[in-house]
């Protein structure tokens, strides 16, 4: 996966501003779990998911992505919270 998404979470997360979200847009990156220092079971989810940059970004496990879809814009979607990760 590269280039910009909009990807749905299944639970909120708190983002680097402190707000809650459920949807995070910006570049992704697919990390392992390894970046987190920690190693996951046969139970988990073993990868992650970075959104934004090295500056303004969010990990999300894989085992919370409900949806991820390709968008090069910015989303104008007032119905949910969405993290802009730019």
């Amino acid at each position: 996966m590269k280039g910009k998404y909009i990807i749905t979470a299944d639970n909120w997360f708190v983002a680097p501003d402190g707000q809650e979200y459920r949807a995070a847009w910006g570049e992704v990156e697919i990390l392992t779990d390894a970046i987190l220092g920690v190693e996951t079971n046969s139970n988990a989810s073993n990868w992650c998911v970075k959104i934004g940059s090295e500056e303004k970004h969010v990990i999300i496990a894989g085992c919370q992505i409900h949806y991820a879809a390709r968008c090069e814009k910015k989303p104008n979607y007032s119905k949910c919270a969405i993290y802009f990760a730019e």
